[in-house]
């Protein structure tokens, strides 16, 4: 989790709790939507009513806040502006694959809630924030995370 708020933080593995993504470690294979507090990143990292966002909470995001792209200290990323003027900055954080991260504009959240796409089994997926950085794509609500690979996290309250 980012201790600032263009820091990116650790990886970690859907259903991992608080353990950081390390390559071949154990696939979560529950299918409980949220996840289950003892397997959510927030939850176990920070405790309190903390939690990985879930599905709908990211499309409420996506719903109630206007983008932009922009550089907040070295990091380039996402901007989610409110209608208050409060907003969240979402680095461009890249992602874990084997046992190699490289920084690239390609980013994913996770969220709590998993998916099941056409074609996939059930513990696959999980949905995320995604963007690609600076015009590539706009931020979505996507369902294709695989829950094979590390991804960042940004817990929140309630």
């Amino acid at each position: 989790m980012a201790t600032s708020e263009s820091g990116v933080g650790k990886y970690y593995r859907y259903g991992s709790g608080a353990t950081e993504y390390t390559y071949g470690s154990q696939i979560y294979t529950g299918t409980e939507v949220p996840l289950a507090t003892s397997a959510d990143t927030a939850a176990q990292a920070w405790g309190g009513s903390w939690h990985m966002p879930t599905k709908a909470q990211w499309d409420e995001l996506l719903e109630n806040t206007t983008f932009t792209w922009t550089t907040v200290g070295d990091m380039d990323g996402a901007k989610f502006t409110a209608s208050n003027g409060n907003y969240v900055f979402f680095p461009a954080s890249g992602y874990k694959d084997t046992q190699v991260w490289g920084y690239t504009t390609v980013t994913r959240y996770m969220s709590s809630t998993k998916s099941w796409p056409s074609g996939a089994q059930e513990t696959d997926y999980f949905y995320m924030l995604a963007y690609t950085y600076s015009g590539g794509s706009d931020p979505e609500v996507s369902d294709t995370a695989a829950r094979t690979l590390g991804y960042p996290v940004r817990g929140v309250v309630g």
